[in-house]
C-alpha cells in the first residue's frame, strides 16, 4: 500500500501489486530471502502469472524496487526498532510514516480501497 502512495502516479498500480505473490509465498524477510535461492525462484513464478495476468509491468518500474527498499528500512526501523546497518537497505532513509500492524480483514479492505482509488 505505502509504495504505491510514494511512486510516481504512473507507477502507483504497479506499486499496489509488486509483492502480490507473497500472498501465495508468504513474505520473508530479505536477510532471510537471500539465503534461499529455491524460493526466490518459486516466487518470481508466481509473480510473472500474477503480472501477466493483471497488468503489471515486468519488471517492475525502478520507482518501485527503490521504494521497496525504503520501505525495507522503514519496517526495520518502526515495527522491529533495529538500527543496524543492513546491507539490504544501506544508505536508504525510511519513509516518515507511522506503520500499523492490519488484520488480514482490515489489509484486504485497505487494499480494495486503495486498488479503486488507483483505477478509478
Amino acid at each position: 500500500m505505502h509504495v504505491s502512495r510514494y511512486v510516481p502516479v504512473e507507477d502507483a498500480y504497479a506499486g499496489l501489486m509488486h509483492d502480490a505473490a507473497e500472498a501465495f509465498v508468504h513474505d520473508i524477510s530479505k536477510p532471510l530471502k537471500v539465503l534461499l535461492p529455491g524460493y526466490r525462484e518459486i516466487e518470481k513464478r508466481i509473480e510473472r502469472v500474477i503480472f501477466e495476468r493483471f497488468g503489471v509491468p515486468n519488471p517492475l518500474p525502478p520507482s518501485i524496487k527503490e521504494l521497496d527498499i525504503r520501505m525495507l528500512a522503514t519496517e526495520q526501523r518502526r515495527l522491529m526498532r533495529n538500527r543496524d546497518n543492513w546491507e539490504h537497505c544501506h544508505g536508504r532513509e525510511p519513509l516518515p510514516i507511522h506503520l500499523n500492524c492490519w488484520s488480514p480483514d482490515v489489509a484486504k479492505a485497505r487494499f480494495l480501497e486503495r486498488f479503486w482509488e488507483i483505477q478509478g
